[in-house]
C-alpha cells in the first residue's frame, strides 16, 4: 500500500473513532458511507477539500499522525503542517 493512502485511512479510521462510527463521519461530512468505506479501504484517495474537512475531525491527534508516516508522504497530501 501507498504510504499516502495509509495516511488517508489513518485520519479517516481516526475520525470515524472520534465521531463515534463510520456512518456518522459520512454524515457529519455529507457523503456516502459508501465512499468513506473505500478510503478507509485505501481503494480510492479523496478529494482535497473532504480530506481537508476529515483532517479536522482529528486535528488535535495530527502531530501524532503525522510522525508515524514520512515527510515525503505527508507532503504529497498536501496537508497543513501542525
Amino acid at each position: 500500500m501507498e504510504e499516502s493512502q495509509a495516511i488517508v485511512q489513518r485520519i479517516f479510521t481516526r475520525a470515524a473513532e472520534n465521531v463515534g462510527s463510520t456512518a456518522a463521519v459520512a454524515r457529519q461530512l455529507g457523503v456516502p458511507y459508501s465512499e468513506i468505506k473505500t478510503y478507509l479501504a485505501g481503494e480510492a484517495m479523496p478529494p482535497e477539500e473532504l480530506l481537508l474537512r476529515a483532517v479536522e475531525l482529528v486535528l488535535e491527534e495530527l502531530p501524532a499522525i503525522r510522525r508515524a508516516f514520512s515527510e515525503r508522504a505527508w507532503r504529497s497530501l498536501g496537508l497543513p503542517k501542525p
